[in-house]
């Protein structure tokens, strides 16, 4: 199943209510419906149109959720580079000094 594409958090968050709320919508509706002559049983139909929306909504969750881990595996990443570059120079100038005594 193809992920819905959505523009930024709050979009992706729009998206995720959207569907969590029709689930509910889908969920609270009748299964059974009678008429004059037939006899309606869509609970089958039900569930599956609430198990996709929820599972779209999941889907999304958890895109959003890889999509921030790896920011902040970049944003580590980055970090740690400059800590290491800064503890380098720091390091150089400490034994330049001992160099001199």
């Amino acid at each position: 199943m193809k992920l819905i594409a959505c523009a930024g958090v709050i979009g992706c968050l729009q998206l995720i209510d959207k569907y969590r709320a029709l689930w509910q919508k889908i969920m609270k509706l009748d299964s059974i419906r009678h008429y004059d002559a037939v006899y309606l049983d869509c609970q089958e139909l039900k569930n599956s149109l609430a198990s996709t929306a929820y599972h779209l909504s999941q889907m999304l969750l958890d895109k959003m959720a890889e999509d921030h881990r790896e920011e902040n595996q970049r944003s580590v990443k980055a970090e740690f580079t400059v800590m290491v570059s800064l503890w380098c120079r720091i390091y150089c100038s400490l034994v330049l000094m001992f160099h001199q005594f």
